[in-house]
């Protein structure tokens, strides 16, 4: 990066940019930092740059240039690294060479670059809103109605987890001027140097699950330079018995229990876990497991320290 050249933005409100080119467009969240070096254009939370025409075409009042920006940020959730950008390519490589795990390398990418969905505004709902904003917020408590307004203050899977993050609607719900969403999840918000260990662990975990195909655990020893443990993987919570009511040992986790997970199903075989739900960043590869849908439900919101905690003293 040439650092002369350099100049950063911040976003004051989420907006959209129509393509010159098209009809598409790219949306922003709000507090979200923009990067131009000579041409060259970086947005937090997005992999691919972003033509400079594009943001030519932004409004100058939608974005405020930051002088003073801590340069380890900008390369850790703005400029994607050459960490995160070779998990990126591993990830696609195995998807081309080992299609018949498709399902599980999709569930994983999921699972690690991707915050949770939300009932976020989609962009031709911000469309229609941008021309009929009044008629739409008179229904709202916004107008004096009883409706909440439409949408959602938390992205729907509109950038990855280094984009920026909302702590609560408050400001987004008395926002008369857009539907779009602020940002993502707190909770989901992660370091593209973090997600590089998440990634690592997950699939340290995966590769040391009891029947993990061979081909599948040689490929990411390989590229990933890690190795499974002597010990089959097993749950993060050890079985409660409903008949007993006593707690068995910790169950295997298998690369088969991939199959049991369902899109919307509300049971499914395997989740990414948190192991302390409290903590105030929670996507940390300390604080994540692969975990049963069981342990996850039994856990609920609480640390796991609680739950022992409760047996324990039981």
């Amino acid at each position: 990066m040439t650092k002369n050249n350099m100049k950063v933005y911040k976003t004051n409100r989420p907006f959209l940019v129509k393509k010159r080119n098209g009809k598409e467009y790219i949306q922003f969240a709000k507090n979200q930092i923009i990067v131009i070096d000579d041409k060259k254009v970086w947005v937090q939370g997005k992999v691919n740059r972003i033509r400079f025409e594009v943001f030519e075409d932004i409004q100058k009042s939608y974005i405020t240039q930051v002088e003073d920006i801590d340069k380890e940020f900008l390369d850790d959730y703005v400029i994607p690294n050459e960490d995160y950008k070779k998990i990126k390519s591993i990830h696609s490589k195995a998807n081309k060479e080992l299609k018949k795990y498709s399902k599980v390398l999709k569930t994983i990418k999921t699972w690690v670059f991707s915050p949770k969905g939300s009932k976020a505004a989609k962009i031709e709902h911000e469309l229609e809103f941008q021309e009929n904003s009044i008629t739409i917020l008179e229904e709202t408590v916004l107008g004096g109605g009883i409706k909440s307004k439409p949408g959602d203050f938390r992205m729907n899977r509109g950038t990855e987890r280094f984009g920026p993050f909302v702590e609560n609607d408050e400001e987004w719900s008395n926002d008369t001027t857009t539907i779009l969403p602020y940002g993502i999840r707190k909770s989901d918000h992660a370091s593209q140097s973090e997600v590089v260990k998440i990634y690592k662990k997950i699939m340290q975990q995966v590769i040391s699950m009891e029947d993990c195909p061979t081909e599948f655990k040689e490929f990411f020893q390989k590229n990933l330079e890690i190795t499974p443990d002597n010990e089959p993987f097993r749950d993060y919570l050890p079985f409660l018995d409903k008949k007993t009511r006593k707690l068995k040992e910790k169950q295997k986790l298998m690369f088969s229990d991939f199959n049991k997970n369902k899109h919307h199903s509300k049971t499914k075989g395997l989740e990414l876990c948190h192991i302390d739900p409290w903590q105030e960043f929670t996507t940390t590869a300390d604080n994540i497991t692969i975990g049963s849908s069981w342990a996850n439900r039994f856990q609920g919101g609480n640390p796991i320290s609680a739950i022992v905690e409760v047996f324990t003293n039981c």
